[in-house]
């Protein structure tokens, strides 16, 4: 699979998008005013509520949640100052989320405060490239550093200088945030996280990225020591134009989507969760049967899994499927979507049919819906999509 990333500068702000085979998988929309996603601040508790299980946090500007499953250690007092990392967006009127267990990323590496164990990711298969790995981590590590680390896919096939030279980096940052975050003025911020197109390049293993494209001479005088990045410049032809961006980002948006068949989706996000029709629509097979419905039910699942993450959709999301009276027709329409989404790096769980025949799914929230995303940065010609 071709993996490729084209990062485009506006005067609103920046748009990510990823393609696979040429086709538009993810969208990224940051505003000018970028978003504290993943910072690390000196927080406040302003208020306790034992009722909700939750603290709320000031971290200057914002009032953030924190579950206190969220909490290490005990739970915080009303006037703690304590250091918290943003682990979810603000969504509408809901607040961002917090927690009191830190987490840094690299290319290879995440080091968190949660859990002093090593973990691989499950991706690399190979049980001795797997021990290679291990062995590394275990032998840089001190007793004195209390971390977890998670070993990510990208870190297969590299050198041990270039893992320990990495892991030293982590491993000093958040040394560091730790020994001197408390003694830090009140709502300091104590790290910021890397541009939100930064992390998806980092979520995409190597070996499938062939290439970034960028018009940002900002974005890639950055990437070009570390990526296979390319910088495009054509006065005839801008990079918007070429890869139809207002084309694509209005088909992601829009209420309808087109199936090859002939059949449609129609994509209804509501306050308290999102709902799917599948609709038949222009199908021209000269009968509509069961097999017609299975067919069109099974294109239809492989597009809901691209939209999920075309669209971060998240929460729960109920799907109306076109019926269909065979059990194993069904359970195989269940068990082909579980496997399309297993691929999401947004945990993303099929429930299954409810009594009523209806497909039930729900996707971690992290980041906003792409519409959010682009209406918050002030992208008015999609707006009413």
């Amino acid at each position: 699979m071709d993996t490729k990333i084209v990062i485009k500068e506006t005067e609103r702000g920046r748009i990510t998008c990823v393609l696979e085979d040429d086709v538009w998988k993810e969208i990224l929309v940051e505003p000018l005013q970028e978003s504290i996603l993943h910072n690390i601040y000196t927080g406040k508790v302003t208020s306790v509520s034992p009722n909700m299980d939750a603290a709320f946090v000031s971290i200057g500007d914002e009032i953030c949640y924190l579950p206190f499953r969220e909490c290490a250690g005990k739970k915080p007092k009303s006037g703690d100052e304590i250091i918290v990392q943003v682990i979810k967006d603000k969504m509408k009127t809901k607040n961002a989320m917090v927690s009191c267990n830190l987490t840094i990323s690299g290319a290879y590496f995440v080091l968190t405060t949660e859990k002093q164990k090593i973990g691989v990711s499950a991706k690399i298969t190979d049980d001795r490239e797997r021990k290679r790995l291990t062995d590394a981590v275990s032998r840089f590590l001190t007793p004195q550093m209390t971390f977890g680390v998670i070993v990510r896919t990208n870190a297969a096939g590299i050198s041990e200088e270039i893992l320990v030279r990495e892991l030293d980096e982590l491993c000093g940052c958040l040394t560091e945030l730790c020994r001197n975050g408390r003694t830090r003025t009140c709502y300091s911020i104590l790290y910021q996280s890397p541009c939100a197109c930064l992390e998806k390049i980092r979520d995409i293993e190597s070996s499938k990225l062939s290439c970034i494209i960028t018009d940002s001479p900002k974005i890639y005088e950055r990437l070009s020591s570390s990526y296979p990045v390319r910088f495009y410049q054509d006065s005839m032809l801008s990079l918007d134009k070429l890869y139809r961006f207002e084309t694509n980002i209005s088909e992601a948006v829009a209420k309808k989507v087109w199936l090859k068949s002939g059949g449609y989706l129609v994509i209804e996000p509501t306050e308290a969760l999102t709902v799917i029709d599948v609709n038949t629509g222009k199908y021209t097979g000269r009968k509509q049967s069961e097999e017609t419905y299975r067919m069109i039910n099974m294109e239809a699942a492989k597009e809901i899994a691209r939209q999920l993450c075309l669209r971060n959709i998240s929460g729960i999301i109920i799907v109306d499927f076109i019926n269909m009276s065979r059990e194993e027709n069904k359970k195989e329409l269940t068990e082909y979507l579980s496997s399309l989404v297993r691929s999401d790096k947004v945990r993303t769980n099929v429930v299954g049919m409810t009594p009523l025949g209806l497909m039930e799914i729900t996707r971690m929230k992290v980041r906003k819906p792409l519409k959010q995303q682009l209406e918050e940065a002030g992208y008015e010609i999609y707006k009413h999509q």
